[in-house]
C-alpha cells in the first residue's frame, strides 16, 4: 500500500527504527547534508553519523519523503501512526509535486508589474519543471540580475508546491532595462532567463519629448473640417517610456483635445495620438517683418469665413500668416547634457532651460502680453501663480517640459512664376541648339506666399502644352514643400539624324503653362470633393528658338 508520512512521523520513524551508533564528532572540514545532490550520493557529508536520507536535514526533498520503495517496504501498522488528518493534509497538486522527478528546466511566468519605477519593485515568478513537465516542489534556487548596479533581487529562494519559484526585485537609481535570472542551486547549467524588465525613471525628460504630424501642411485656408492624426512621444532621460503620463495640447488655430495620454503598452509605450482638425480659429494674421528681414509682405484678397459677417479682406500677406503652432506639455525633468552617463544631472553639466510652455502666434520665439495691439499669446500656467515665468536659470528636476512644430495652413494657388531651369531656356527670346532638351520650373503659391498643400498624386501638376515646333516630354509630380513643378520641353524634329538646311534653320517654338487639376488640401477624401481651383493660361507664353 502507497501512503504519505508527515515530517514528524517519518523522523520519529527513523530514529526508532535505526538507532545511532557511537557519537562520533562531525567533521569541520566536511561537506553539509543541504543540497539534493548531497542528499543522494551515500555519503555522510556532515559527518553526525546520518547519511543521505537518514540524515533529518533531507527530509525537505521530496526524495526522502516519499521513498521510491513507500509502498512496498512498510506495513499497515506503519500506516497506523499517521491518522486521517494528518494524511488528508496534502492536496492533490503537493502530492504531484512531491512525485515529480529531477528539475530539468524553468518556465519563466512573467513580472508584476513588467515596468517597475525607480525605487520601486516587482515580484518576478518562474516554474520549476521535471523532464516530463511536471511541477518541481522544494527545489533550491539561486537568483541573480543583470547588468548590476541597476537592480537587486532576493537571491536564494525554494519552489513551492505548483513549482513556483519567486523573487522580488528592487530597482534603484538608474533606468534602463533589466534581465532576472534562475538556475537550480545542485546544477547551476538549469536556468532560465526572464524577459526584458524596464526600470522607468517614473518622468519624462525634455530631450525625449517631440511631436510629429504626417506633414506639416494642410489645405486649411481652402477648407475646414480636414483631419490628420498628430503622435506626441515621451520618455525618461534613458529612453525608457513613462506609463500613465499625460501630453497637454495647444493650438494656435483649428482644434485638438485638451490632452491625451501615454499608451502603457509594452509594444507602443511612450505613445499619445491625437486628431488635428482645421475649423474657425484660422491662423493669426501678423505683420510682415520688414524688407531688410526679406519679409516685405504683399497686397493681397482673402476670404475670412470665420467673422461674424463673412466676406473678402484686403491685407497685407506675407508666408506667416499661414503659420500655426501646435504645443505639446507635460511634466518632467529638463535636458542636460551627461558627461559621466550615469544618467543623472551632476553639478557643472548644461542643460537647456524652459520658460513657461506658450503659443508663439507671431512667431518671434518670446512670449508676447501687449493687450493694446491685440498681442497676447496664450500660455500654460504650470506653477498656478497667474502669470508667465520665464526661464528661471536653475535646472529643474521636475517641471513643464514642452515642444512645438509649425502647422502651414494654405489655401488655393493663386500666383504661378515660371523660371528656366537652364541658360537655354531663357523665355523669351531664348535659344538651345536643335535636338535638345530644355527645362522649366513652375512655383506655385497661394494669397499669402506659401507652396498650396497637394496630395502626393502625380497626377498633381502644372500643365504645359506646346502650341508651335516644341514637344513636351516630362511634367514632375507637384512638390508641395516647395511648391514646385519641373517641365522638359525638346525639339520637335526627329532626333539624333543630322539636322541639314532648310529642315534645320532656327525654328520658332511657344509653349503655354497651367494648372492641369485640382491640388487637393491634405485631408479625409470626403473633404477634397469641392477643393477645385484653377490657374488659367499663362498670360505670357515661353517662347525661344532651337538653332
Amino acid at each position: 500500500m502507497r501512503f504519505s508520512l508527515s515530517f514528524l512521523a517519518l523522523a520519529v520513524l527513523l530514529l526508532t527504527a535505526c538507532p545511532p551508533g557511537p557519537a562520533a564528532e562531525p567533521d569541520a572540514g566536511a561537506g553539509k547534508e543541504e543540497s539534493l545532490a548531497a542528499c543522494k550520493d551515500g555519503i555522510d557529508n556532515d559527518g553526525d553519523g546520518f547519511t543521505d536520507c537518514a540524515d533529518q536535514d533531507c527530509l525537505v526533498f521530496a526524495l526522502c519523503v516519499i521513498p521510491p520503495d513507500a509502498g512496498s517496504g512498510r506495513d499497515a501498522s506503519e500506516a497506523g501512526s499517521m491518522d486521517a488528518s494528518q494524511a488528508g493534509s496534502m492536496d492533490a497538486s503537493a502530492a504531484s509535486a512531491d512525485a515529480a522527478g529531477p528539475v530539468a528546466s524553468f518556465a519563466y511566468l512573467g513580472a508584476d508589474p513588467a515596468q517597475v519605477p525607480l525605487g520601486g519593485s516587482a515580484t518576478v515568478k518562474f516554474r520549476a519543471l521535471d523532464s516530463w513537465g511536471t511541477p518541481v516542489a522544494r527545489l533550491p534556487v539561486v537568483f541573480s540580475v543583470a547588468p548590476g548596479g541597476m537592480a537587486i533581487v532576493e537571491n536564494s529562494g525554494e519552489s513551492v508546491a505548483d513549482g513556483t519559484v519567486t523573487t522580488t526585485l528592487t530597482a534603484g537609481a538608474i533606468a534602463g532595462i533589466v534581465v532576472v535570472t534562475v538556475l537550480a542551486a545542485d546544477d547551476n547549467t538549469i536556468l532560465k532567463k526572464s524577459d526584458a524588465i524596464a526600470i522607468s525613471g517614473g518622468r519624462i525628460n525634455a530631450k525625449n519629448l517631440s511631436l510629429v504630424c504626417p506633414h506639416y501642411s494642410i489645405g486649411g485656408f481652402q477648407k475646414h473640417g480636414l483631419e490628420m492624426e498628430c503622435t506626441a512621444f515621451g520618455a525618461d532621460f534613458s529612453g525608457a517610456f513613462v506609463p500613465g503620463s499625460q501630453v497637454l495640447l495647444l493650438t494656435e488655430a483649428g482644434a485638438v483635445p485638451s490632452s491625451a495620454a501615454f499608451s502603457a503598452d509594452p509594444a507602443s509605450g511612450g505613445i499619445a495620438r491625437f486628431t488635428y482638425r482645421t475649423q474657425c480659429r484660422e491662423p493669426r494674421d501678423v505683420p510682415p517683418l520688414g524688407e531688410a528681414a526679406g519679409d516685405p509682405g504683399n497686397p493681397c484678397t482673402v476670404m475670412n469665413p470665420c467673422k461674424a459677417n463673412p466676406g473678402i479682406e484686403v491685407r497685407t500677406c506675407n508666408p506667416r500668416d499661414g503659420w500655426a503652432t501646435l504645443v505639446a506639455i507635460s511634466t518632467g525633468g529638463e535636458s542636460f547634457q551627461d558627461l559621466n552617463g550615469n544618467l543623472e544631472r551632476d553639478p557643472g553639466e548644461a542643460f537647456v532651460d524652459l520658460p513657461e510652455p506658450f503659443v508663439d502666434a507671431n512667431d518671434n520665439g518670446t512670449r508676447d502680453n501687449d493687450p493694446a495691439n491685440d498681442n497676447v499669446e496664450e500660455f500654460y500656467d504650470a506653477n498656478h501663480n497667474g502669470k508667465w515665468d520665464d526661464r528661471n536659470g536653475v535646472w529643474d528636476a521636475y517641471t513643464a517640459i514642452w515642444t512645438s512644430v509649425k502647422i502651414t495652413w494654405t489655401g488655393e494657388p493663386t500666383e504661378l512664376i515660371l523660371t528656366p531651369g537652364n541658360d537655354s531656356g531663357t523665355g523669351a527670346g531664348g535659344a538651345s541648339p536643335h535636338c535638345a532638351s530644355l527645362q522649366y520650373r513652375g512655383y506655385l503659391k497661394d494669397a499669402r506666399g506659401n507652396p498650396p498643400t497637394a496630395a502626393s498624386s502625380t497626377a498633381d501638376r502644372v500643365k504645359a502644352t506646346c502650341t508651335s515646333n516644341c514637344k513636351v516630354d516630362k511634367v514632375s509630380p507637384y512638390d508641395d514643400s516647395e511648391g514646385l513643378v519641373d517641365v522638359t520641353v525638346s525639339d520637335a524634329h526627329s532626333c539624333p539624324a543630322p539636322c541639314t538646311a532648310p529642315g534645320c534653320l532656327p525654328t520658332a517654338f511657344a509653349v503655354d503653362f497651367s494648372l492641369s487639376r485640382t491640388l487637393d488640401a491634405k485631408g479625409t477624401a470626403t473633404m477634397e470633393d469641392d477643393l477645385n481651383p484653377v490657374i488659367g493660361p499663362d498670360p505670357a507664353p515661353r517662347t525661344g528658338l532651337f538653332e
